[in-house]
């Protein structure tokens, strides 16, 4: 007998090794993908609700500079956005910040690492990604 009739079972063990490591490597790929898609979506939901209270506000007084700095409208955007975000299973939102645009009003949070960013105007809210 030959000497190397093991050879081809060694070569045959290691691409099974080299198949797992690649699916392990694509599982958590995708995972991370889907991950980051949930944020998305989460931190966009969450700014909209924020969006929301604040457009309920202007609406209410017709005077950006009135909301923006009012401290209770910036309670309420921010109990609507934690609210959401939590509902979506995703942490708390972070630095809401609400600033007179020409347009209206930019509401502005952090969720999952992205920035997310809705403007507000009398005509409603629209989402701004950028």
């Amino acid at each position: 007998m030959r000497r190397d009739d093991g050879q081809a079972l060694v070569v045959a063990v290691l691409l099974v090794a080299f198949a797992a490591v690649a699916l392990a490597g694509l599982r958590g790929a995708q995972e991370r993908i889907l991950e980051r898609a949930q944020d998305q979506r989460a931190g966009e939901a969450a700014v909209e609700a924020a969006g929301a209270v604040v457009a309920d506000a202007l609406a209410a007084t017709g005077e950006a500079v009135t909301v923006v700095n009012d401290p209770r409208v910036h309670a309420r955007a921010r109990t609507a956005a934690e609210d959401l975000a939590t509902e979506n299973g995703r942490s708390r939102p972070e630095g809401l910040r609400l600033a007179v645009v020409p347009a209206g009003i930019e509401v502005t949070l952090a969720l999952g690492g992205q920035t997310h960013r809705a403007a507000v105007s009398l005509s409603g809210v629209r989402c701004c990604p950028r």
